[in-house]
Parts: structure tokens; C-alpha cells; sequence
């Protein structure tokens, strides 16, 4: 896993139906993705525990496939 860095996933819940999982990141540590989630969490939306990938396009597929 060198080189990977931290993302997590984010999508919209609300108006319906619900928006496309994106993948928020990356970041340097798991810490820091952990904080950043945090402060993204709100009623509308739904956002997936921090992951690793090493590229952006990994990244949108995990949090496609989290939050399916």
C-alpha cells in the first residue's frame, strides 16, 4: 500500500432519488480523512468510512461500490 493515500465516500440523499457516490480526498493520513468526513456529515447525505486507493479512479469505484 505505498503510496496509497486515504478517501471516503459522499452522496447526496436528498431530493430523491440520490445523487452519484464521489470519492473525497485524497489525504495525506486516515486521521485526516476521518476529520474531513466528519465535517461532511449532515442529514441530507450519506458518507462512507475512510478508505485507502491508489488512484482517483480506484478511489470513485470504492465509493461507488460502499455506497451502492
Amino acid at each position: 500500500m505505498a503510496g496509497d493515500k486515504w478517501w471516503f465516500g459522499f452522496r447526496q440523499t436528498t431530493p430523491k432519488p440520490p445523487g452519484q457516490a464521489i470519492a473525497c480526498g485524497p489525504y495525506e493520513s486516515y486521521e485526516k480523512a476521518k476529520d474531513e468526513r466528519e465535517r461532511s456529515k449532515a442529514w441530507d447525505c450519506e458518507v462512507s468510512v475512510p478508505y485507502s486507493a491508489s488512484s482517483q479512479e480506484e478511489a470513485e469505484g470504492k465509493a461507488k461500490q460502499v455506497l451502492a
